[in-house]
C-alpha cells in the first residue's frame, strides 16, 4: 500500500467512506458493478480509523479535515488494505513538529508491529530517527546507502542536501542518541 505526497483523498465524502473505498479495491481484484461492503471491509475500516485516531471524526467531511487529519486519513486508507509493505511519500510535509512526532509514533508502532516500511521524506530528523537503513538519491543515483548515523558524515550528501548547519545539528542528534543508549558514553543503559 502507499500514500501519496498530496493528499488523494475524496473531499465530498465521509471519512469513513474514503477508508471503505481504500479496504474494499485495496485488498483484492474486485469490481464496482455489485459494489457491496462486506464485515471483512467494515472491520479493516473501524481497525485502520481507530489506529490513526480519527474514528470520532469518521462521519465528517473530508473537505473540512485539516492538514494533520488528511495525512492521518491517507495512512489510514493504506493500513486498511492490511498491506505487508507501506511506503510513504512524505508523509509529514507541512506539518509542524507536534504533527511530526505523532507521525512518528504511529509509523513506528507500524514498524514494530512486522510492517515493512519504506519512507520518502525530506525532514531528515524524522527520516533517520524511523530508518535502520539509508538510501539517499540526486538526480537519479545514489549518493548514499547506509546507516542513518553515518549520513552526517557523508560530504557528498552534506553537500548536496544538507549543508553545513544541517550536518551538525544531525550529529549532535546522533551523539546524544548514542548517549542516552549507551553508558561509557554518559547515558544510562
Amino acid at each position: 500500500a502507499r500514500t501519496f505526497q498530496l493528499n488523494a483523498a475524496f473531499d465530498s465524502l465521509t471519512v469513513r467512506e474514503n477508508i471503505e473505498i481504500a479496504a474494499y479495491f485495496g485488498r483484492q481484484r474486485r469490481r464496482l458493478a455489485g459494489f457491496r461492503l462486506g464485515e471483512d471491509v467494515r472491520q479493516a475500516t473501524i481497525e485502520a480509523l481507530d489506529f490513526v485516531g480519527l474514528a470520532a471524526k469518521a462521519d465528517e467531511t473530508v473537505a473540512r479535515l485539516p492538514v494533520l487529519d488528511r495525512k492521518l486519513l491517507m495512512i489510514a486508507g493504506a493500513i486498511a488494505t492490511r498491506p505487508k509493505m507501506l511506503f510513504l511519500d512524505e508523509p509529514v510535509g507541512g506539518l509542524n513538529v507536534a504533527e511530526i512526532d505523532q507521525i512518528m509514533a504511529m509509523v513506528l508502532k507500524l514498524r514494530d508491529q512486522g510492517l515493512t516500511i519504506v519512507l520518502i521524506e525530506h525532514v531528515m530528523r524524522f527520516l533517520l530517527a524511523l530508518s535502520s537503513r539509508v538510501i539517499i538519491m540526486h538526480h537519479g543515483k545514489v549518493i548514499f546507502e547506509g546507516r542513518p548515523d553515518k549520513v552526517a558524515e557523508d560530504q557528498t550528501v552534506v553537500e548536496t542536501y544538507l549543508g553545513q548547519g544541517t550536518q551538525k545539528r544531525l550529529k549532535k542528534f546522533f551523539d546524544e542518541q548514542a548517549a542516552a543508549t549507551n553508558p561509557a558514553v554518559g547515558g544510562t543503559p
